[in-house]
């Protein structure tokens, strides 16, 4: 395992003006969609959704926020039941009978936001840019709401997507970096500020269910990295965090909310949040008084309104997970970001984030940022 004294030197805290690059970011509301849902058609919603991810749940949540209601609309996903589970909304899988009907039929095709091109994309996302590119050629009504597209989208698949800017009705990136492919579109935030907390008497119902205390409150949010030393660097600053926030007071309480059931860029089950967090309590364990009650790990089973409405009750928010940080800015929480990925480094620049870069980070900072 890396040794913190050797490995980690370089904690910053930016202080860079929000939205200075230039740009003007807008949060979506449900009138900037009025043109694209005239007349209330059928709608074909296309994401990576139902797939155990409360961030990617996220954007679908916050796209159905934005549609209000209005047209009778379909989501394509991979797993179909969970998505009319947990949204309450008709779905049907993406190689099917009917989530081809879905699409054929509906005069408007809606793609919800995240950063699905970039390197590495499965050949259903590539083949996706074609097919929004051809229905709207053909006159339908292309929707690409808070998308990102990141370095190493495959040529062909990016020359689509610049033919598909001109064409598509509407187009808002979530940043900067996708400006490349969508050089004239809107900047608007990520989806997820679109998304309303679960109410107090549902967080209430979250906190007696787990043991959560009212006040004193840390939420982590860890994520597997592309490597494994970034993994075990990653456990071990959020050992010194544990550690400095539970010996801090003992009313304090360190709750880890697992937005994903699997692990990014290929670990699958081999590591995921839950394996991170758990290797964290192992350590922590035996330094931590009382740690049985005051340490609480929570799997992928939140809604993104529950998950939401619990990172904004907290006192502190440490977040690998790039939607942990999203809302723990869009809640006003004191939020640190690990910071391994391009997109989470740029989100932390504008909104004016901590963040401690992995695998270096002077551990004196990043203590006094918990203390504080």
């Amino acid at each position: 395992m890396l040794s913190i004294s050797s490995a980690l030197q370089g904690f910053t805290t930016l202080t860079t003006s929000k939205h200075d690059s230039g740009s003007a970011r807008f949060e979506l509301v449900p009138s900037d969609l009025d043109d694209l849902l005239v007349g209330s058609p059928k709608i074909c919603i296309i994401g990576n959704y139902g797939q155990g991810n409360v961030g990617d749940e996220s954007l679908l949540a916050g796209t159905l926020s934005l549609i209000n209601g209005r047209g009778d609309l379909t989501v394509l996903s991979k797993n179909p039941e969970r998505v009319a589970a947990l949204h309450k909304v008709p779905a049907a899988a993406m190689k099917s009978f009917r989530g081809v009907w879905a699409l054929l039929r509906s005069p408007v095709v809606i793609v919800g936001g995240g950063g699905m091109f970039g390197a590495g994309q499965p050949p259903l996302v590539s083949l996706l840019a074609f097919v929004l590119l051809i229905e709207a050629t053909l006159g339908r009504r292309v929707g690409l709401i808070g998308i990102g597209v990141y370095p190493g989208v495959p040529g062909i698949v990016a020359w689509a997507l610049r033919r598909l800017s001109s064409r598509a009705s509407f187009v808002a990136i979530r940043d900067e970096a996708s400006r490349e492919v969508f050089s004239g579109a809107k900047l608007c935030a990520d989806l997820a500020f679109s998304v309303t907390p679960a109410s107090r008497d549902e967080l209430n119902r979250l906190r007696k269910t787990h043991g959560i205390a009212a006040e004193g409150l840390m939420v982590m949010s860890l994520k597997p990295a592309p490597d494994i030393k970034l993994i075990q660097s990653q456990v071990e600053v959020a050992c010194i965090a544990a550690r400095a926030w539970l010996n801090a007071g003992m009313h304090h309480q360190l709750v880890f909310v697992c937005l994903s059931a699997l692990g990014d860029f290929g670990w699958g089950r081999t590591h995921t949040d839950e394996s991170m967090a758990a290797a964290v309590i192992n350590q922590v364990k035996g330094e931590v008084p009382s740690y049985s009650t005051r340490v609480v790990c929570i799997t992928p089973e939140l809604s993104p309104a529950l998950a939401k409405a619990l990172i904004g009750s907290a006192d502190k928010v440490v977040g690998a997970r790039y939607h942990a940080m999203v809302f723990g800015a869009s809640m006003d929480r004191p939020t640190l970001g690990l910071v391994f990925e391009p997109k989470a480094q740029r989100f932390c620049d504008e909104y004016d984030i901590s963040q401690f870069a992995l695998p270096y980070g002077d551990v004196q900072h990043l203590l006094g940022w918990v203390r504080n």
